[in-house]
């Protein structure tokens, strides 16, 4: 009878302590998911902070008096010239570090680019829909749109000269603070754009990942270059790989098209840290 009731304390012992690993393993999992979820919205609302610098200042650069007379005038070396000193003075601030211009006539074809020394005089009429979206609205516009030639977050204004649409100037900025941000918080980051954006001026010389091409790749861990292969993102947004924990969520752009994805990975050394921390901060 004593044996009995030893046995089935101990069973119960058992069964007790299976379901509290449960759910602490449970519990676990959804703090991981309330961090990756934390730092994702921290990341989406730094791509709406760069997407509404790049249209404040495509706004001011459209209202400039040299650049209205470099237009009328149709002078590639003075545009260049004064989209180049707009460069030089914006990338002292981190946000515009790696700032490009463009400025389009009304036509929309190309009149300079800030990074360009030689190439303008191009017709942007075929691929660039949101040039025609402005030239039709005569209205700002601002988001993420994947141009022939990569992937930036986009700032488009009307150029008006004697109150006629005349062009349209563009600011473009690239994602490298929200990489920033990764480095500063201690995660790995990763924008994964689908390479049926592909061209010959926009692609990997070494394609890692077999659908898709690393954006900011300098800026990206590729040590994980080979787990993010083998993992279904269409499928799942939180994925557990041995002793990595991966994130994804779905990037598209300003006419709310799907261009990748946006990964966010931890690996299990870290996260009892970045629980604590998250605690700290909810």
């Amino acid at each position: 009878m004593k044996f009995k009731k030893l046995y089935l304390i101990v069973c119960g012992i058992f069964i007790l302590g299976y379901f509290y690993i449960e759910y602490k393993s449970s519990q676990n999992i959804q703090n991981i998911k309330k961090y990756f979820e934390f730092n994702a919205e921290i990341v989406l609302k730094k791509i709406e902070e760069i997407r509404l610098n790049a249209l404040a200042m495509s706004i001011i650069v459209s209202q400039n008096k040299e650049i209205k007379e470099c237009i009328l005038e149709n002078d590639f070396q003075k545009c260049q010239k004064i989209l180049q000193s707009y460069t030089s003075t914006l990338t002292q601030i981190p946000i515009y570090q790696n700032v490009l211009f463009h400025l389009h006539s009304k036509n929309l074809i190309s009149i300079a680019r800030s990074f360009e020394d030689n190439k303008y005089g191009d017709n942007l009429s075929t691929f660039r829909f949101t040039l025609k979206e402005v030239k039709k609205t005569i209205t700002p516009i601002s988001g993420i749109e994947a141009g022939r030639c990569g992937v930036f977050i986009r700032g488009i204004a009307p150029i008006f000269i004697d109150n006629k649409f005349s062009g349209s100037s563009e600011v473009m900025l690239d994602f490298k603070p929200i990489f920033e941000i990764a480095k500063r918080e201690g995660f790995d980051i990763f924008i994964l754009i689908d390479d049926k954006f592909k061209s010959d001026c926009f692609f990997e010389k070494d394609q890692i990942l077999k659908n898709f091409i690393i954006l900011n790749k300098e800026n990206s861990n590729l040590n994980l270059a080979s787990i993010l292969q083998k993992i279904d993102f269409k499928n799942q947004n939180f994925i557990k790989f041995k002793n990595n924990y991966f994130f994804s969520k779905k990037l598209y752009d300003l006419y709310n098209n799907y261009i990748g994805y946006i990964i966010i990975h931890i690996n299990n050394d870290k996260k009892n840290k970045f629980i604590s921390n998250l605690k700290l901060v909810l």
